[in-house]
């Protein structure tokens, strides 16, 4: 991110420090925010969540790197807590990396907190949680990055194993799995890019 606020909040101390507290206003002046009344936040629903994940190949699309839908590293952890242990919190210290790293989730484009739409899909991506983390409420250009081109590697971010997974698991948890199983079934009978990849075309995913 290359901005000059750092520049022109040290010269507006440096102004109060000399000259007095309207001096400093002036200089603070040049990156005056002015608040605004952000529109409720919708959340997406399971399947909304889904259909850009799976138009996005479960790929960041800031940076590029393969994601895997957390209910899935759940129910990774579910079966070897012992080895990928897992928290609702995510909790520093009892969380494996990998959750954190590859969770996806579905980022704004144009920030909500902008003026960005909340549900117009156009304005949707995945993100990994990392790059979701540090774009946080600035634009792209701000962030510094890029939207990347949607990747066509065979990857579907492990959704085929998603329902056997659940299974082995013992069926847990029907209302945090269920919508997604529901989504994923969906669109992969209705995607002819996922015929593609089963098949074995596309890109290596990185």
């Amino acid at each position: 991110m290359h901005d000059n606020h750092p520049a022109v909040i040290e010269a507006a101390i440096r102004a109060l420090l000399d000259s007095g507290v309207d001096a400093g206003r002036s200089r603070l002046s040049e990156i005056t925010f002015t608040k605004v009344e952000i529109p409720k936040r919708v959340p997406l629903s399971p399947m909304q969540s889904a259909r850009i994940f799976w138009s996005d190949r479960f790929g960041c699309r800031y940076c590029g790197e393969r994601t895997i839908p957390t209910p899935i590293m759940q129910l990774v952890s579910l079966i070897w807590p012992d080895l990928f242990p897992y928290h609702p919190n995510w909790r520093g210290g009892v969380t494996h990396p990998a959750i954190i790293s590859r969770s996806p989730v579905v980022d704004h484009v144009d920030p909500g907190a902008r003026g960005g739409s909340w549900s117009d899909e156009s304005n949707l991506v995945t993100a990994c949680w990392p790059c979701n983390v540090r774009k946080g409420d600035l634009s792209l250009e701000q962030f510094g990055g890029r939207l990347l081109a949607r990747p066509t590697w065979a990857w579907d971010g492990l959704t085929s194993l998603y329902p056997a997974l659940y299974d082995a698991a013992g069926r847990p948890n029907p209302s945090r799995h269920k919508p997604y199983l529901s989504a994923f079934t969906q669109l992969r009978s209705s995607d002819p890019f996922d015929r593609q990849a089963r098949s074995g075309a596309g890109s290596s995913p990185t």
